[in-house]
């Protein structure tokens, strides 16, 4: 029985190449795209799963408030790690970890810049970074010891024993190899490729004060015991850094928590102190974008299945006059349409393996497909197999229905309910591809008023150049010889870029304050000629000047926080801040700094030469751009010969602000072409199969006169109706659905009726071209062939 239905289905196969052909490339498109996405979505959902202890580690956070408004933020006081640790027998460990630092390793000849973190001796027992070589336990316990990744091992080692042996930090001290850590998982939030203790850290950051309970500058996690209850340690640890940092009730009363590390990845967004998502929206929409294209592939099948089902009601006739039960016919029809499922899936499969590089270009990520692996082998037979009964269920349904005395007769004609399905079909699916259409415009709209909407500052052709070694201490030469280069119209150094400002500070007090007022101010620290560099404008006063050494205890705020301060004619006012008196000496223009997610804030620059971290550099256009860094690179290679010279632009920094949202545009460019296509196949299936059911009616016409354009647009009328039912239907939902993402935007655009206008016109035009296609080659037949038996 099983090998005649496998007969039976291969033979239809054969016989109908060109619907097969049709059905079996729209399924494999769907599934690729399907399979493609949820390896994307799989790989976010298990961000930091691996860590063995995962549902014991929390990263700890705290709620400020200022100014009305609560922030969130994960950066803690250093010392706060020992007072958890002895305070709270729930809390197991506490580790401290530095923000990631890149930084100078050699090895004699060899050198290269790493990203490192500096850690507490236990981090390699709470998180499950397993090590290649050398003990978890003992590998940090030395202050000058040093964790490797296999990478690095193998830049410095090559394939000797890297146990033992010596590093140099950035030109310092060396520090001995104690252990190389295995393949460092890519879906890991805490990303590395070394790891030091962070006692020694501690040593070269003068600024990381272990006893200052207001200087929130480190990130730390906590390890619970066992059976410990996060609610209950949230209530019990909430007020500690009140106690230390507002014990007066000045108004910031900060709440401290923890948050699971495994929910950071995708539930990691803050908004007045109440957690509203994160990257889970993204996989979300992701997660339906793979059904929608499915889904499309899908209908396709049911529609060409159905419409052809006239040619089948013979044999449907036959079977059940010889004794064929219904379920008996019905389990046919899915035989066959799983196995055009599992043909489909065969292609599928080639075109993943095809695809995944340029997948992985897109979404920076290093997917991999192996699917001969017992689990992934499951799971696409499994899809297969759903495919395939989802899609033939209907035609099965449907097929099996039929009567036997009218197949038998040869006066099947497909019933109203048949046709009426698959008009809704038709819509469904063009009511998705538009509705994608329409989001994949308005994103890449939203992305485009974020990049050229007016910041404050001119970021084009300036050059960010970090100060490595002691370099920042004898900075005033190389300024000079760095502005004497032709090309280079001016250079600032400050303490951090434009696009990653992380400084902030309340301890301010001016004339007039209200003791309970609570201002949270953004600030770095800048060189003169940093405001002519970006070209941020004063409205009032002046910038600092190089040699004037008051100005080291002066500051220039931006307009937004003169206004929240309520002063009026600034300049010239004293600021007490960090226990010294400040001067006013000038105010700008209010201007982005970080993302422009966020709304301006706050802000001030000061002037203080200590805290050089990275140089910019405005290039103008009289000299080309590659010869005015070669001239750039020897100043540094000069000053600064032991450090490789490495540059990025500021636009660069500026665009990596955004990538989620250029991801999203352009996957959903992306997959909007490949779902118009999968709908594109099975209107064109519909069209052919109408075009040859419908010949003797148009040789007919032909006979009586009619045009070209009189068949073309008869053939395409219907198609062309249930399109523009479809545009209909989908531009409400799409505009609600974008309207809700839009509003996570503090700038955002206004959506357009012209956005619906184009998209309605170039679903009809596609839609248009392909039915005409077969209405054409309809009309261009000789109706002496079609007429011949009549």
């Amino acid at each position: 029985m099983l090998k005649n239905y496998l007969t039976v289905a291969w033979r239809n196969l054969w016989r109908n190449k060109t619907y097969s052909s049709l059905n079996i490339l729209g399924l494999s498109v769907g599934m690729a795209v399907a399979v493609l996405i949820m390896l994307w979505v799989v790989d976010e959902l298990t961000f930091d799963r691996f860590h063995t202890k995962i549902d014991q580690i929390y990263r700890l956070h705290q709620h400020q408030r200022y100014d009305g408004k609560t922030f969130t933020f994960y950066s803690m006081p250093p010392v706060l790690a020992l007072n958890l640790k002895e305070n709270f027998p729930e809390i197991k460990r506490t580790i401290r970890t530095s923000w990631g630092d890149e930084i100078l390793l050699s090895l004699g000849e060899k050198s290269f810049y790493e990203t490192g973190l500096a850690v507490d001796t236990t981090f390699l027992e709470v998180f499950s970074f397993p090590l290649a070589l050398g003990e978890a336990k003992e590998a940090l316990t030395n202050p000058y010891s040093i964790v490797i990744s296999q990478e690095v091992a193998k830049k410095f080692f090559g394939e000797a024993d890297p146990l033992g042996q010596w590093l140099k930090y950035n030109n310092r001290d060396a520090f001995q190899v104690t252990g190389v850590l295995e393949k460092i998982p890519n879906n890991s939030i805490i990303k590395f490729e070394f790891l030091i203790p962070f006692r020694t850290h501690v040593k070269y950051s003068p600024w990381l004060d272990e006893s200052n309970w207001g200087n929130n500058n480190t990130p730390m996690y906590m390890e619970l015991e066992a059976g410990a209850s996060i609610a209950a340690v949230n209530k019990k640890i909430r007020n500690v850094l009140k106690v230390h940092q507002d014990p007066d009730n000045t108004g910031n009363r900060p709440i401290l928590f923890g948050f699971p590390l495994a929910k950071e990845r995708l539930y990691g967004l803050w908004e007045e102190g109440k957690n509203v998502g994160g990257r889970i929206d993204y996989v979300q929409w992701f997660t339906v974008l793979a059904f929608f294209v499915l889904f499309i592939a899908c209908v396709n099948f049911m529609n060409l299945s159905t419409a052809r089902a006239g040619r089948r009601s013979r044999e449907i006739g036959i079977r059940k006059a010889v004794g064929a039960e219904r379920r008996r016919i019905i389990s046919q029809f899915l035989g066959e349409s799983v196995l055009m499922s599992s043909l489909a899936l065969l292609i599928a499969i080639v075109l993943i393996l095809v695809l995944l590089p340029g997948f992985n270009a897109l979404t920076e990520k290093k997917l991999s497909f192996h699917f001969w692996t017992p689990q992934l082998a499951l799971i696409l037979l499994g899809a297969a197999l759903f495919t395939g009964l989802f899609a033939g269920s209907y035609p099965a349904i449907y097929m099996s229905g039929f009567q036997v005395i009218k197949t038998l007769k040869g006066v099947f004609k497909s019933g109203n309910a048949a046709v009426a399905f698959r008009k809704v079909l038709v819509v469904i699916q063009f009511s998705l591809c538009a509705m994608l259409v329409i989001g994949s415009i308005l994103v890449y709209q939203q992305i485009n008023h974020i990049q050229k909407r007016p910041l404050g500052y001119n970021r084009e052709n300036v050059l960010k150049v970090w100060i490595r070694g002691d370099l920042g201490e004898r900075f005033d030469p190389v300024t000079t010889e760095l502005k004497a280069i032709p090309g280079v119209e001016s250079v600032a150094a400050s303490g951090n870029a434009v696009t990653q400002i992380g400084n902030s500070t309340y301890n301010l007090s001016w004339p007039g304050k209200n003791p309970k007022d609570q201002i949270l101010f953004s600030n770095t620290a800048v060189d003169p000629d940093f405001l002519k560099t970006y070209r941020i404008e004063l409205s009032e006063g002046r910038d600092f000047q190089a040699g004037n050494l008051n100005d080291t205890l002066s500051l220039v705020f931006n307009e937004l926080a003169i206004k929240r301060m309520g002063l009026k004619n600034p300049v010239g006012q004293t600021i007490d801040m960090w226990d010294r008196k400040y001067r006013v000496i000038g105010v700008t223009k209010d201007f982005h700094f970080n993302s422009i997610h966020s709304p301006i804030e706050p802000f001030f620059f000061t002037f203080n030469p200590t805290w050089r971290s990275m140089v910019s550099l405005r290039l103008d256009n009289t000299q080309p751009i590659p010869q005015t860094i070669s001239a750039i690179e020897k100043v540094f290679k000069k000053h600064n010969p032991a450090y490789p010279f490495e540059y990025d632009f500021v636009d660069k920094d500026f665009n990596e602000l955004y990538k989620s949202e250029q991801l999203i545009g352009k996957l959903a460019r992306v997959f909007s072409f490949l779902a118009i296509f999968v709908a594109c196949l099975g209107l064109f299936g519909l069209a052919a199969f109408s075009a040859e059911q419908r010949t003797k009616e148009i040789g007919v016409r032909k006979v009586l006169g009619a045009s070209l354009g009189n068949i073309v647009t008869l053939m395409s009328r219907e198609f062309l109706i249930l399109v523009a039912i479809s545009i209909l239907v989908a531009s409400p939902l799409a505009w609600y659905l974008m309207e809700q993402w839009l509003d996570d935007y503090e700038y955002r655009i206004q959506i357009s009726w012209w956005v619906f206008a184009v998209v309605a016109v170039l679903t009809l035009s596609i839609a248009f071209f392909t039915v005409s296609f077969q209405s054409m080659r309809a009309a261009l037949a000789d109706p002496v062939k079609s007429l011949r038996s009549e």
